[in-house]
């Protein structure tokens, strides 16, 4: 397995999973499940819209991948602002239906799903809008 340099982890406070573990316990979790990937992992808790969160973290040096945690909602505002950047792009199961991440063959249980990122391999998703 490739051990990548640098991982900015965006996270909706608000979700479900956030909220019943705990904003510490679940950057805890992240950091320590994604370390056996990334050189570095940087998690930031986030509220409301996404993208000015992303547009600042993509400033300077890009990271070699951006994963994102909340619902379906969440995940698709950074799926438009990575979609043809070259930056690999993660999503974790913290919502309700968790439709996106299920369709790419993770677990809905944030544990399990971690452990499966930490040792996914890249590929493309087709990027619609309706």
């Amino acid at each position: 397995m490739e051990i990548w340099r640098k991982a900015h982890v965006l996270i909706n406070r608000k979700s479900g999973t956030v909220m019943s573990l705990g904003a510490d316990a679940a950057v805890k979790l992240v950091e320590d499940k994604l370390a056996s990937r990334f050189e570095k992992v940087n998690v930031h808790l986030f509220e409301g819209d996404v993208a000015p969160v992303l547009a600042e973290k993509l400033k300077g040096q890009p990271p070699d991948a951006v994963i994102v945690g909340g619902g379906d909602g969440t995940i698709s505002a950074p799926a438009a602002v990575l979609k043809g950047t070259g930056t690999v792009m993660g999503a974790l199961p913290l919502g309700t239906m968790n439709l996106f991440v299920r369709s790419l063959g993770f677990s809905p249980n944030i544990q399990q799903a971690l452990t499966e990122l930490a040792d996914a391999e890249v590929r493309d998703v087709d990027v619609g809008m309706a």
